[in-house]
């Protein structure tokens, strides 16, 4: 799931594709007590950067993806 504006690279918080991606990145983690601790931070930093609404839309899309 690549952003057809941004590279795959770089992560624009204001993108949901990319949020998206950002999120999905920390589940790789071994060790799932850590890897939820880096997604719940990777949403923090969405909604602090790029609004509530931003964070929301990505959540949605995690859930539709699951």
């Amino acid at each position: 799931m690549t952003c057809t504006k941004c590279t795959p690279s770089t992560y624009d918080l204001t993108c949901v594709d990319c949020g998206v991606r950002l999120v999905l990145s920390a589940s790789s983690s071994r060790d799932k007590k850590t890897a939820r601790r880096q997604q719940e931070a990777h949403l923090a930093h969405i909604a602090h950067v790029a609004g509530e609404d931003v964070r929301a839309a990505v959540l949605a899309k995690l859930k539709v993806a699951a």
